[in-house]
């Protein structure tokens, strides 16, 4: 990207960049996408927060220069639907746009711009194919329903075809909007939503058209109807979307809720209309904080204006970061708390979004230094291992309460000369001796606090590919093995708990693998950890909810059998801070809101769902899967609960570690 680097920025203009923005510049994006609409020409996706001061500045003027600069800049793009808030008489909104580098120098010396974040996604080698450009779509309203009652999903792959989504009208999807740069489906059957600008949304008469061609042609077959409807999203016979969508919508019970163990009709939420976002190909493979923060922020706006004023909606979002702060202070968690508040006041619509707790309790990819009282805190020392020939960028972040730690940190890379030391009291960008840009970029910045504490700080460990490049002039690839991370108190103040948190890897359903999971080390389980650094999975709840509305729900996993444990790796406890933190949070939330049963049995792991064909079943496993159990129910009014097991922790510890529990309701499955 032709964008001057990070360093030769104006201090004010990176005091509002985010560290992986500042992180992407100075790699001149490396591992990052500034191709955004799948172009030849530099178009970046990011996030900022517009602000209006007391004076001065109105709504109408900060969207007019929007607009020219817009206008002025082809191929850039602004949500413009962010921006209605300010027309209603809020003072502050939350934008996505596509913006070139020019305009996103513009962006950041603008007086009403206080943040800017990096909503790219992660390139990994060997990316997809480029898929087909097609013509763009005319513009039109998003698809509003006449529906009260709407249940949602933002995700990959809806069989919109299926026979347990039918009902005598066809089938029961409203709308689905394809966000991909280039989106599937006849852009003459299909539209641009206006006020988003991108993608392509298809509606319920497209759709059924698709399933059932009038004309009937003979030997009509779901096949034929997605080839017919140009959507490739369904391709593989199971998708995540379509799990999550089937929990949601079916007709029919999945046989692994209930207990004869066979399937039965579901009438819970039956009249609810659904709504399908379906995330940009993109994210699924090598999904990304910031991407998926715009992808989501995005489609939740999108579904609150297909539903009419006074509706209830339950939204189901299974994509989100394990990153962050974990206090609710993330650009994405303000957005979201802010159009949840805002649909109620203006429209009094009740969207109330329930996010997968998240699947990293177990897989140790958090850590807490100092959280234990001590008189005197030692350095600590935290192993991180990256896998190696993994295609995907990856990162780790620290968390310190602090603004100014007197702290030094000391990172060593596998086979370096030199270790990278830095004071954490000041602003930091750079790279490890000897290493390129593009291979690690480190970030101390100082972060926006919770009300009441003005300041904190994170740091950002940005690390490349440990693949190797196809070619020579390839971004060499990162070293893989051991990053040892010291840090080391040098103050006379004890210094707060610090929180480690890194990425998420895997493969999602449907799609290939270009990432490959990372972790920290620590001893065998049956060993106990010593020193300043527990590795842990208490406070590993999803970091993208953890925000102060009461409308945002966090659902994890049990086990059916037994006494009921909650599922190894349903993430779980206490957070850094916000409503889900204890002791701060009034009442303390020491786990997430409800437990829903993800696993079936002893001898067959997880649950049995629905394939994007109406003939076939898979089995998923997750706390992606409870999520869409608890919106049906909440929005049908059937949501009971059990209180949590009294059960002392299984053993010996010699055998099964034991399991924390953090005081979590299970919900009740349905009677037979």
């Amino acid at each position: 990207m032709s964008a001057p680097a990070a360093p030769a920025l104006p201090p004010a203009v990176q005091a509002k960049c985010d560290p992986y923005l500042l992180s992407a510049l100075l790699s001149q994006f490396a591992h990052y996408d500034d191709h955004a609409d799948g172009g030849s020409a530099p178009l970046l996706s990011v996030g900022f927060t517009v602000v209006l001061p007391s004076a001065g500045l109105t709504a109408a003027s900060v969207q007019a220069t929007l607009a020219d600069w817009v206008a002025a800049h082809p191929g850039a793009r602004i949500t413009d639907a962010h921006l209605n808030p300010l027309a209603h008489g809020a003072r502050t909104a939350y934008v996505t746009a596509d913006v070139s580098p020019t305009v996103l120098l513009l962006l950041g010396a603008a007086p009403f711009v206080t943040e800017l974040q990096l909503c790219a996604n992660p390139l990994p080698r060997r990316p997809l194919a480029a898929r087909p450009t097609t013509p763009a779509s005319p513009p039109a309203a998003p698809l509003r329903t006449a529906n009260k009652k709407i249940l949602a999903t933002i995700d990959h792959g809806c069989a919109f075809a299926h026979q347990m989504l039918q009902n005598a009208g066809g089938t029961r999807v409203w709308a689905l909007w394809d966000q991909d740069p280039r989106p599937d489906f006849d852009p003459a059957q299909g539209s641009t939503p206006i006020g988003y600008g991108y993608g392509r949304q298809v509606g319920r008469d497209v759709l059924n058209a698709c399933v059932a061609p009038n004309p009937p042609v003979p030997g009509w077959n779901e096949d034929r109807c997605y080839a017919q409807a140009r959507y490739g999203a369904v391709q593989s016979r199971l998708t995540h979307g379509m799990w999550v969508t089937g929990l949601l919508g079916s007709a029919m019970t999945s046989p692994s809720l209930t207990e004869s163990g066979h399937a039965k009709p579901c009438h819970d939420a039956e009249d609810a209309d659904l709504i399908f976002v379906q995330l940009p190909r993109a994210i699924p493979l090598a999904p990304g904080l910031g991407s998926i923060d715009r992808a989501v922020l995005d489609g939740l706006r999108y579904i609150a204006d297909c539903a009419p004023d006074d509706a209830e909606i339950a939204l189901v979002i299974d994509y989100g970061t394990d990153m962050g702060p974990h206090d609710g202070t993330s650009w994405f968690e303000r957005a979201l708390d802010a159009l949840t508040a805002e649909l109620l006041a203006s429209r009094n619509v009740q969207l109330n979004a329930f996010y997968a707790a998240g699947n990293a309790h177990d897989a140790r990819r958090h850590a807490v230094i100092w959280g234990e009282a001590a008189k005197v805190q030692s350095a600590a020392k935290l192993p991180w291992w990256l896998p190696m020939d993994n295609a995907a960028p990856v990162a780790m972040e620290l968390w310190f309460h602090e603004a100014a730690p007197a702290c030094e940190l000391r990172l060593q890379a596998p086979g370096a000369s030199a270790p990278l030391t830095i004071h954490l009291a000041n602003d930091w960008l750079g790279t490890p001796p000897g290493m390129q840009p593009g291979q690690c970029v480190v970030v101390s910045k100082r972060m926006r606090g919770r009300p009441g504490q003005a300041w904190q700080r994170q740091v950002l460990i940005d690390v490349g590919p440990t693949q190797r490049p196809d070619n020579a002039s390839g971004t060499p690839a990162a070293p893989a093995g051991v990053w040892t991370l010291t840090l080391t108190p040098t103050g006379s103040t004890l210094l707060q708990p610090v929180h480690a948190y890194t990425c998420w890897g895997g493969q999602n359903p449907g799609v290939p693998q270009r990432a490959q999971a990372t972790r920290f080390v620590t001893p065998p389980e049956d060993m106990p950890q010593a020193g300043a650094v527990r590795v842990t999975g208490s406070g590993s709840v999803l970091g993208s909810g953890c925000g102060d509305s009461n409308q945002v729900w966090m659902v994890g996993g049990y086990e059916r059998w037994g006494q009921r444990l909650r599922a190894r790796y349903a993430s779980g406890g206490g957070v850094r801070g916000g409503k889900r933190a204890a002791p701060l949070g009034v009442p303390p939330h020491q786990g997430v809101d409800w437990l829903a049963a993800t696993e079936q049995s002893s001898a067959l792991p997880g649950l049995l769902l629905l394939g994007t064909r109406s003939a076939s079943r898979s089995r998923g496993r997750g706390t992606s899967f409870a999520a869409p159990q608890a919106a049906r129910q909440w929005l049908a009014g059937t949501l009971t609960t059990d209180p949590p097991p009294t059960h002392t922790r299984p053993g010996p510890a010699s055998v099964q570690w034991p399991r924390d529990e953090y005081g979590e309701p299970r919900i009740a499955p349905s009677p037979d």
